[in-house]
């Protein structure tokens, strides 16, 4: 761009850390019907256990309060340092993806299971 003889440049800022992605989680559905979710991140005050819940309660379907989810167990599945949003970034699409995956293992057994309130219901995609 031109202001008289003078050349007038435009540019964006920009930057980029790394939001490493690697499987954090493991979710099972427990005999009570609630569900256990845990990874081995931690909370640093960044609201985690809140934001792992409600990942975990949207792909199970379940309410909020019939889940509950741990971490900070170096036996749960390691995850990454919580830098850059890298726990964010990593822990929630592998708690989505554990829990959408225990969901549909239940709902396959359930639909089969004799006398089952599930026998031949449909599951929800999402």
């Amino acid at each position: 761009m031109r202001d008289g003889n003078m050349l007038i440049g435009w540019s964006v800022g920009t930057a980029t850390y790394p939001a490493n992605r690697s499987e954090a989680a493991v979710a099972r559905i427990l005999p009570d019907g609630t569900a256990m979710v845990a990874s081995g991140t931690q909370d640093l005050g960044t609201g985690t256990y809140k934001v792992m819940t409600q990942v975990a309660a949207e792909a199970l379907g379940f309410p909020p309060d019939y889940v509950r989810f741990a971490l900070g167990d170096s036996s749960l599945p390691k995850a990454p340092v919580s830098g850059g949003s890298q726990s964010a970034a990593s822990v929630s699409p592998a708690v989505w993806a554990a829990c959408t995956q225990t969901r549909d293992q239940r709902s396959t057994y359930l639909d089969g299971a004799r006398g089952s309130p599930l026998a031949g219901a449909r599951r929800a995609r999402t």
